[in-house]
């Protein structure tokens, strides 16, 4: 080993052939006190060095690990699949995860904000721009995808694409979540999707009216913008996922690079996470879509944007139809 190495693995390497050369020469001055019969068959022990040496390997490997993201709107059923991931073996899942978010300064009062640099900066009279925040975000996520990687886990970051697609903000004046996480990790995405009027109607009985004018015209369009900035991304749907929840996580899965397994969707009730606005329940079951009003119906038998959007997921337009199971094959894996 040169005298100039002080790489960590270099120095573990060191010190590890120092105290073996330790214990050889304690094992030859015992057996010659004390010589014992050597079993001539038995295989050799590892070598320590040698087992070391691909624990460091391994390491170094891990270094390499990809975030993983999740991307939806809102009403969709995301949380539902994201329960199911992070019930995975060693997932941890970020949750509802937009840096450049700008949804807390419509409260009257700063909300509580402890632990978040961001939120808080905001509120400044002269606060950061978005490239600042954005590498402040990205420093905060590099440490904590390195400690994740250190104990073995796999990070799972869940965007809030509410924030950036459905509020008054101009969603084409910034970048998306996946491109700053893009600039700071290997990234692998999944896309989830439901029937926007399911989802719409979602927006509706939570009272979620951030963009104006809050119609269905106007939803699907920044429907298809956020589809735009995520070419590319493999995309399941969450009508396919309720109605085999199993061949569907395999999927995804498989998509993401983790370990499948079927305890997920036994488990998954018993994780927490924020968001959770639909018909919640322990149970993956597929429920009917929630009363259609007249106006809605309208809207949507008139609304070109929406009909366009359909057409692109593989959606029956019709507001009084039931998704065929046709529907759900096109609508589902892409």
């Amino acid at each position: 080993m040169s005298e100039d190495s002080n790489s960590p693995k270099d120095l573990l390497l060191d010190a590890i052939e120092s105290a073996l050369a330790l214990l050889d020469d304690r094992a030859e001055a015992r057996f010659s006190r004390f010589p014992i019969a050597q079993d001539e068959t038995a295989e050799p022990l590892p070598n320590l060095l040698e087992r070391c040496e691909a624990l460091c390997d391994s390491a170094a490997a891990r270094a390499d690990e990809p975030v993983r993201m999740l991307h939806h709107f809102a009403c969709t059923g995301g949380t539902l699949i994201a329960r199911c991931l992070a019930a995975l073996p060693n997932c941890i899942v970020m949750n509802e995860i937009d840096p450049l978010s700008k949804l807390h300064l419509q409260s009257e009062r700063k909300p509580f904000l402890p632990t978040d640099l961001i939120a808080d900066i905001r509120y400044w009279r002269n606060p950061l721009d978005d490239e600042a925040v954005a590498e402040v975000f990205r420093a905060a996520l590099t440490e904590i995808h390195s400690q994740v990687n250190l104990v073995g886990g796999r990070l799972i970051l869940r965007d809030h694409a509410h924030s950036h697609y459905c509020t008054r903000s101009d969603a084409t004046s910034r970048s998306t979540t996946l491109r700053i996480v893009e600039d700071a990790s290997t990234v692998i995405s999944l896309l989830t999707t439901r029937h926007p009027l399911d989802s719409f109607i979602g927006l509706q009985v939570n009272d979620w009216r951030h963009f104006d004018p809050f119609t269905l015209q106007e939803y699907s369009l920044r429907y298809m913008e956020f589809l735009d900035d995520h070419s590319g991304v493999p995309r399941i749907s969450y009508e396919n996922f309720v109605a085999d929840p199993e061949v569907e996580l395999q999927r995804m899965c498989s998509v993401l690079q983790l370990p499948f397994t079927p305890d997920a969707l036994k488990n998954f009730s018993a994780v927490v996470l924020s968001g959770d606005s639909g018909r919640r329940g322990d149970v993956i079951l597929e429920r009917p879509r929630r009363p259609v009003s007249e106006e809605l119906v309208s809207s949507a038998n008139h609304s070109e944007n929406y009909h366009a959007l359909c057409a692109r997921l593989g959606y029956d337009p019709d507001p009084t139809a039931k998704p065929s199971r046709d529907a759900k094959i096109k609508a589902g894996w892409q």
